[in-house]
């Protein structure tokens, strides 16, 4: 994935970014700018089944990103969702009408989790999909989005692109960016520890 950064270009990169990004999250701890040098670690240090779970998880998202895509773990049914090209008949033949349907630019289909399914939501232009959301599922969500910090997501892929502090009605949320080819992925924090959901939409989307 990435190639491993030499110690002079980490300092230059935390020296440039790291201040304005931590300064967001609110973290201090060191990090490890390179997703690829942690591969190792993950595969080799056995650690306990939680963590572990963890981090395979989150590190499968970081290919299929760069196809427009989930990982198909998440949810079998969105096998092959891809941002620019499914289309709303296509979403809808395989989950039905959401509980909440959007209207209007920007606004999306929602479909609530069940059973181990993952709660979700699309969004369209054109009537072809621009952007998903993934909520996790309510189950083990410990071993999903619910083990997720800000810390093991940088400790795992490094200082993102960007990190901003959003608006979700009176809640203020810290948005973490990774870009991943023609695309990124989007983490949604609540506060330091609770992520909420992960957005995967076109490069450059705000």
């Amino acid at each position: 994935m990435k190639n491993k950064l030499s110690a002079k270009n980490i300092t230059a990169a935390c020296l440039i970014s790291g201040a304005a990004i931590l300064g967001i999250v609110g973290i201090t701890n060191s990090l490890t700018p390179a997703y690829a040098s942690t591969q190792a670690t993950i595969s080799t240090a056995a650690p306990s089944k939680a963590p572990q779970t963890v981090n395979s998880f989150l590190n499968s998202f970081y290919k299929p990103a760069l196809k427009g895509q989930f990982p198909e773990d998440i949810g079998k049914l969105t096998k092959g969702f891809t941002i620019g090209k499914t289309t709303r008949q296509e979403v809808i033949k395989i989950f039905g009408q959401g509980i909440q349907v959007g209207t209007g630019a920007n606004a999306f289909d929602v479909y609530e989790g069940s059973m181990g399914q993952p709660g979700l939501s699309f969004s369209y232009k054109s009537d072809k999909l621009q952007e998903m959301r993934y909520f996790g599922t309510g189950m083990e969500r410990q071993h999903n989005l619910g083990g997720i910090t800000p810390n093991i997501l940088m400790k795992q892929w490094g200082v993102p692109n960007s990190a901003t502090t959003i608006k979700a009605g009176k809640t203020a949320q810290k948005k973490l960016v990774y870009i991943r080819g023609n695309y990124q992925l989007e983490f949604i924090f609540d506060n330091n520890t609770d992520l909420s959901h992960v957005n995967l939409t076109y490069k450059g989307a705000k």
